[in-house]
């Protein structure tokens, strides 16, 4: 494998606490020598006092992008795509951390492949850890892509012009996620979801409250609808995948929810 280089894109906002961006960063430093640059998003005013220590390693690879509105993790990643200088985009998210050699992994596939996805482990607050894995047959992909995104999107790794020509990530602040791969398998890019651990994520105790309620279920509508214009998913599918989003996200006890999701990630 010759020794190319490659971007990494993470996003921040307000509620973004030092210590997890300094842990996403240090976990990059096995691999310093593919990074071309790091480009650190601040994602909303609020976000601009944040001080953080950047690793000697990177101390000239960093490129900060500042959007003085919050507009969600999706567009933050769109905006610092454009300061990249290299063919291949990574994307880690604040806090989490990118596992050895997942850069090396993800490279060898993008050779082959437009869009290289991986497998995730889990820290719970309980202490105990769980491995999310993404599918790794995109026919089977293609069946569940109306009730979740096949795929765990910290771990994508996508050829640049790619993702310029799919147009990134939608402006939804939940589901954005879902629709890219929607948009990958509406023009037939090849993709793929390696069978290796390539990012250990952090779950913190208000993992459900992101993933509930009426706002969430709103963008989760939206992102619903555009699969369908897509015709990724088709009508019956899309009303089946309503109903199951209402009664998860916002009818059903947190607790019931949460056993849900540990029968989905298991």
């Amino acid at each position: 494998m010759d020794r190319e280089k490659v971007s990494y894109i993470i996003p921040l906002w307000f509620k973004t606490e030092s210590w997890e961006i300094e842990a996403s960063l240090n976990s990059l430093k096995s691999e310093s020598s593919l990074i071309s640059e790091i480009i650190i998003v601040f994602d909303g005013h609020k976000s601009f006092s944040k001080e953080f220590k950047i690793p000697d390693e990177f101390l000239k690879k960093i490129i900060f992008v500042y959007c003085f509105i919050n507009r969600g993790p999706g567009i933050a990643r769109n905006k610092g795509s454009i300061f990249s200088k290299s063919k291949y985009l990574f994307f880690l998210d604040s806090g989490d951390l990118s596992c050895k050699n997942r850069i090396s992994k993800e490279l060898r596939y993008l050779k082959k492949y437009n869009a290289v996805y991986g497998d995730i482990i889990e820290n719970l607050p309980n202490q105990t850890n769980r491995v999310k894995k993404g599918l790794k047959n995109s026919l089977k992909a293609k069946k569940i892509i109306a009730f979740r995104n096949p795929y765990n999107n910290v771990t994508l790794a996508i050829r640049k012009k790619d993702f310029y020509y799919l147009g990134g990530f939608s402006s939804l602040r939940v589901g954005e996620d879902w629709i890219l791969v929607g948009k990958i398998l509406k023009n037939k890019l090849k993709i793929i979801s390696i069978d290796q651990i390539l990012v250990e994520v952090n779950i913190g105790s208000s993992f459900l409250e992101r993933r509930t309620g009426i706002k969430i279920l709103n963008d989760i509508f939206k992102c619903l609808k555009e699969l369908k214009k897509m015709h990724i998913i088709n009508y019956f599918d899309y009303i089946i995948s309503l109903f199951i989003q209402v009664i998860t996200r916002l009818i059903l006890p947190k607790t019931i929810v949460k056993i849900i999701y540990k029968l989905l990630r298991n």
